[in-house]
């Protein structure tokens, strides 16, 4: 190549990298511009984020205030809903309390067949039931109790109506440390249908078989309702003191005077004894199939029988009076208001006849 076609491409390059350099400066130019621009829309953009951001936020706790504030009206409205329902059971509760108060007592069919079930086993049984005088519930429900036990063979028989001074029902027998067996499972027996019943004994009414007490107890309907159903067992009894002749010596060995002073003492000891324990006498309740306790008021009144029917007998031969009979020495019963003071009593008859005809 030429010089001069040389010098033409030189200054060709030359014009190029004049171009090319503009063209370079323009690109700095502009990215600094786009730069620039690109530097302050951002932050416009973030600034627009934020302002976005906290608008999301604030609806965000805005929405979470109101579902809390429905969260609230819900749960006290369902704390309405449940006072409103406790209220309704309640009262529904009273209501049906009203109504069994009102309503009339009646053996179910199921509570008469327990019964017979249970109390056949006593057929003969002699029982006396009795209501409450003007009320006609409790006679009704007494029938019922008629109508149940005599077709298992019970000889019922239904009492004059009567006063009382409890609810519900009662067993009622003659004496409390003899309870006829068929009295207290009868006693039971209603208990376990979801019946209450009382045990009581009242000293007005007094049955002798011959030489034994007799077998009937009372059933007692009173007015609907119950009664406070007291625990019974043996208290601590206050046993008299009495001199060792008086209590054990050997009758028939002994003088005229010495017979009529043991006898005055033990019969002094026997009405001590009595008038003493009568809250243990009512407080007691054996039934005549259950063994007899140490200490009970029974035990310690069969200890006084026995003693006393010898100063009785050996008595009896010396002064050839007549023989009575009393129910605490010949019917072993405490049936009666004051058994054993009569028993007493006429160990000081005997001993004042004795003591006369010897004179």
């Amino acid at each position: 190549m030429t010089k001069e076609e040389l010098e033409t491409v030189l200054r060709t390059l030359d014009i190029w990298v004049i171009v090319f350099g503009i063209l370079v400066a323009i690109g700095v130019t502009g990215e600094a511009i786009v730069g620039y621009f690109h530097f302050r829309k951002s932050g416009q953009l973030q600034r627009l984020q934020a302002a976005e951001n906290l608008g999301q936020q604030g609806e965000i706790e805005r929405l979470r205030n109101q579902t809390g504030q429905v969260m609230e009206r819900a749960a006290k409205a369902e704390e309405r809903a449940a006072e409103a329902n406790k209220a309704a059971e309640e009262e529904r509760l009273a209501r049906l309390k009203i109504e069994e108060r009102l309503a009339p007592r009646r053996l179910t069919a199921e509570q008469i067949h327990f019964l017979q079930t249970k109390l056949g086993r006593f057929a003969g049984q002699p029982i006396q039931i009795s209501y409450l005088v003007g009320d006609v519930e409790s006679q009704t429900y007494a029938s019922e109790f008629a109508e149940a036990l005599g077709p298992i063979g019970w000889q019922v028989g239904m009492g004059p109506p009567n006063m009382f001074n409890f609810a519900g029902l009662a067993i009622r027998v003659q004496d409390p440390t003899e309870v006829p067996e068929a009295a207290e499972e009868m006693a039971k027996v209603i208990e376990a249908t979801g019946i209450t019943v009382q045990r009581t004994h009242t000293p007005n009414k007094v049955q002798i078989n011959g030489n034994r007490p007799s077998r009937s107890f009372d059933l007692w309907v009173s007015k609907k309702g119950g009664s406070i159903v007291v625990a019974r067992g043996p208290m601590p009894l206050q046993i008299p003191r009495i001199s060792e002749i008086a209590s054990g010596a050997g009758v028939d060995g002994m003088s005229d005077e010495e017979l009529v002073a043991a006898a005055v003492e033990f019969a002094r000891a026997m009405r001590e004894f009595e008038a003493s324990n009568q809250a243990q006498l009512a407080n007691e309740w054996r039934a005549d199939n259950q063994p007899i306790l140490p200490g009970s008021y029974r035990f310690v009144f069969e200890e006084f029988r026995v003693r006393a029917i010898q100063i009785r007998d050996e008595l009896l031969r010396r002064s050839g009076a007549d023989r009575a009979t009393t129910f605490a020495l010949d019917a072993d019963t405490l049936a009666g208001p004051s058994p054993i003071a009569d028993a007493a009593n006429y160990l000081d008859e005997l001993a004042k006849k004795l003591s006369t005809s010897r004179k």
